[in-house]
């Protein structure tokens, strides 16, 4: 329901399109919702700068950097009271 408000709001409004926002491609269920929607999927290419190695590389190809290896064994709870901290304009 909040999601069908938000279309008729922005649609009354002048909006022409809506980008629903990346999705990884691991999350199906994430996927198929926005494809009930009408949503066109791209694939992006993200890069990324290694600065030990020197190179570009693919996001596929690039060693995790400490805040994921740090930030991904933490307990959700922890990782909100850490973006709280880190991003507290989000609040």
């Amino acid at each position: 329901m909040a999601m069908w408000e938000g279309i008729r709001f922005l649609a009354q409004n002048g909006a022409e399109t809506l980008h629903f926002g990346r999705t990884a491609l691991e999350n199906q269920g994430l996927r198929r919702f926005k494809l009930t929607w009408g949503a066109q999927e791209e694939k992006i290419e993200y890069l990324k700068f290694d600065t030990l190695a020197g190179e570009w590389m693919t996001r596929r190809d690039a060693h995790p950097g400490f805040h994921e290896a740090i930030f991904g064994r933490l307990p959700s709870t922890l990782n909100c009271i850490a973006g709280a901290i880190i991003y507290p304009q989000l609040d």
